[in-house]
């Protein structure tokens, strides 16, 4: 398991429906391998995703050079453990948990707006949402925005006699399922027509 710590550089911004971020971030990962360098990553949160700006390595004291191999960095697993490490929770000022009957105050990490806290939290990217945010360019905060687009992209692929669906995969850069909930998405929004059983349209 790797030892993360991670040092927020920015506001906290809403990510999801009841998470936030510190909008730029830092974080030094050691891996468990003592062979491994230590990973320094600059991160920021851009349109509702968690983007990659620097990458660094650092020699152990006492290991071997780094060498080319080292050069070949999980960056997605590093980035999901940062994520995990800088991650809080939005919730009400004034909140507590409650242990065995004992409620117990919770732990501020900085004041929200509208009478919100963020208070830290584990586990984050194990959720579906943060799946659907990671997996997606979409992000929530401009939903009817991007499913106007989505719509647009789906059109313009029709007229032009291509498959829509995967038009939009292409576009964002999306997995078949996630593509094919956002075009679910702008019908149920209108901005489609209604599906018709082995018809795009």
């Amino acid at each position: 398991m790797a030892y993360v710590q991670v040092q927020p550089d920015g506001e906290y911004e809403r990510f999801g429906s009841e998470y936030v971020l510190p909008s730029r971030f830092t974080a030094r990962i050691e891996p468990e391998d003592a062979e491994r360098p230590i990973c320094h990553l600059r991160l920021t949160l851009e349109g509702g995703r968690v983007e990659c700006d620097e990458v660094s390595l650092e020699r152990r004291p006492g290991s071997r050079r780094i060498g080319s191999a080292d050069l070949r960095v999980p960056l997605p697993e590093y980035v999901r453990l940062a994520v995990d490490a800088a991650a809080a929770l939005r919730v009400p000022a004034g909140s507590t948990w409650s242990f065995d009957g004992v409620a117990e105050p919770i732990t501020v990490l900085a004041e929200l707006d509208d009478g919100f806290v963020a208070t830290p939290l584990v586990g984050m990217t194990r959720t579906q949402e943060y799946r659907d945010i990671a997996g997606s360019r979409l992000a929530p905060a401009d939903r009817q925005i991007t499913l106007r687009e989505v719509a647009d992209v789906y059109t313009r692929a029709l007229a032009r006699r291509q498959r829509p669906t995967k038009a939009v995969m292409e576009e964002w850069n999306l997995s078949r399922s996630t593509a094919s909930r956002w075009v679910r998405r702008a019908r149920e929004e209108c901005l489609l027509g209604p599906a018709t059983p082995r018809t795009a349209g």
